[in-house]
């Protein structure tokens, strides 16, 4: 599996490393790459992108946006938090984030939460 890709930008191919990759925004035929250093505009559609890049370590959360796995600080249902952006989750993607990282759940009382946190049913994890 490639670790990384190379752009053409400005008349040169620049190497973009998949690690260094925030999210990636698509808009008709072009995306905006979001990397850890810059935003990169690159002619490729978001769909053929999607295509190109590792599922274990990218996924799609609505129709304009791909997220890096390595990247996400926190989300719900409506909304992923991204380095220092948050991205819409669109509803025909919702799930797909959950079922693609490990979520743990807490044991939960009637009264409220138990003092001490336990693993309940399956843990899901990044699909290999």
């Amino acid at each position: 599996m490639s670790t990384h890709f190379f752009i053409r930008l400005n008349g040169k191919y620049v190497r973009i490393n998949l690690s260094e990759i925030l999210y990636i925004e698509g808009s008709r035929n072009y995306v905006k790459i979001v990397t850890e250093t810059r935003p990169l505009l690159v002619l490729i559609t978001l769909k053929r992108m999607e295509n190109l890049l590792p599922p274990a370590q990218f996924v799609r959360v609505h129709k304009s946006y791909i997220v890096s796995l390595n990247h996400v600080l926190a989300f719900d249902s409506d909304e992923v938090d991204v380095a220092r952006q948050t991205l819409p989750i669109g509803s025909q993607y919702r799930g797909v984030l959950e079922q693609k990282v490990m979520v743990v759940h807490e044991k939960r009382e009637n009264s409220g939460i138990s003092e001490e946190p336990e693993l309940v049913t399956a843990v899901h994890r990044v699909a290999s």
